[in-house]
């Protein structure tokens, strides 16, 4: 089993993740741009208003799936939103299209 600083350094690599989520019974996976990923989880921004997010209010269980084409990494956890203005505010500085989504 990796540590998770070698599965935040594997997904920092591989930045497309497959987060799936579900919907009363129905699973629903989608492809993702991660942020970045560190020792504290794996940083994603998604608009309020999707589908995602208000699956995620009604059960934050989630998993991830990351690729290089020879290795998958799965990983399996709760979300946690963010409130932290400064972390958001760092968000739009290193990702400035965010600053649309609202």
């Amino acid at each position: 089993m990796a540590t998770i600083k070698e599965c935040a350094e594997f997904a920092n690599a591989n930045k497309t993740a497959y987060l799936a989520t579900c919907e009363g019974d129905q699973p629903r996976v989608r492809a993702m741009g991660m942020w970045y990923a560190d020792e504290t989880g794996f940083y994603f921004q998604a608009q309020s208003v999707k589908a995602l997010v208000k699956q995620l209010e009604q059960n934050p269980k989630c998993e991830l799936s990351f690729t290089d084409g020879k290795t998958v990494l799965r990983v399996a956890g709760k979300v946690k939103f963010i409130t932290d203005n400064a972390i958001r505010a760092r968000c739009i500085e290193e990702r400035p299209f965010v600053k649309n989504f609202g």
